[in-house]
């Protein structure tokens, strides 16, 4: 049998070797789905895939038809297993190619890092052959930044619907916002990671920019509310980036605990010191005196 490259000869031995009969049944299926796929492209022919077929069918010694049954269930299985199932009207819908190749990039870059990761890895993780990512996105540059942006404009078109269903009403719209933002980075934990781990300083700037820009309806809102006193005058631009920086402190500390709580949870904590600080208002107006007894004493 004639194989196209050289490695390719080696992995149809490390796919052969004695080792895989020691192991169960779905480990031989998931090893033997992994290999194909990274050899198939290189394969010359039909013929040549169906002499590789009959050799593991001897070396397992396990009909051909049922090796092939196998594999399918173990790749729809990874399908599955990528990416959840939606109903709709009773139906199941799957995402298309683009799709998956897009969520398969997710989860590998969060993994492995950009540098490290190759469109290989990719592939393998959708379930497809390489060549398959390649006619969506022309490099792996090119499908990194189409994943930052699609899922991005996600979490745009969130905001701007609670801007617009809740326009009268600039309180509930901040605790809308975000409750929506601490949502989308719990159900996407790995997009934080690139957008705050794999861009530079100031792709992250434009990335708060962005987010401004999504606020000025808000801000408009804000502005009317303070010229009736509901607001104290305080620049919106300095709430913003403060507020944000607080936020992603939140997520961050979410993260360094393995994401083992839900993030969401932290809204109303979040909205609390947002809306009224940390200090009890009944507190307030003696707390400036505290202080000065307090480090008065301390300087005796």
């Amino acid at each position: 049998m004639k194989l196209a490259k050289t490695d390719c000869g080696a992995k149809l031995q490390k796919l052969t070797a004695s080792s895989i009969e020691s192991m169960s049944e779905r480990e031989q299926y998931a090893f033997i789905l992994d290999v194909l796929l990274s050899i198939v492209e290189t394969i010359p022919d039909h013929q040549s895939l169906e002499d590789l077929l009959e050799k593991l069918s001897i070396r397992l010694n396990k009909p051909l038809v049922r090796i092939l049954e196998e594999l399918l269930i173990e790749s729809l299985k990874n399908y599955r297993a990528l990416v959840p199932q939606r109903k709709t009207e009773g139906s199941l819908l799957y995402p298309s190619t683009r799709e998956l190749i897009l969520s398969a990039a997710l989860e590998i870059f969060a993994e492995k890092g950009y540098h490290d990761t190759t469109v290989d890895d990719i592939a393998k993780r959708a379930g497809i052959a390489k060549g398959s990512v390649y006619r969506y996105f022309p490099s792996k540059e090119a499908l990194f930044n189409e994943l930052l942006e699609s899922r991005i404009q996600i979490l745009d078109n969130s905001i701007q619907q609670i801007i617009e269903e809740n326009e009268k009403d600039v309180t509930k719209t901040i605790a809308l916002c975000v409750e929506n933002y601490l949502a989308f980075f719990e159900n996407n934990r790995g997009l934080y990671q690139l957008l705050f781990r794999e861009k530079s300083l100031a792709e992250r700037q434009q990335y708060l920019k962005r987010a401004f820009r999504r606020l000025l309806p808000v801000r408009k809102k804000i502005l009317e509310a303070t010229r009736r006193g509901f607001y104290k005058p305080i620049s919106f631009e300095f709430i913003f980036y403060g507020f944000m920086g607080f936020i992603h402190g939140i997520i961050q500390r979410w993260i360094e605990h393995g994401c083992s709580y839900s993030l969401t949870d932290e809204a109303p904590t979040v909205l609390e010191v947002l809306f009224y600080g940390t200090v009890m208002s009944e507190n307030r107006k003696n707390l400036h005196l505290k202080e000065e007894d307090s480090n008065g004493q301390g300087s005796n």
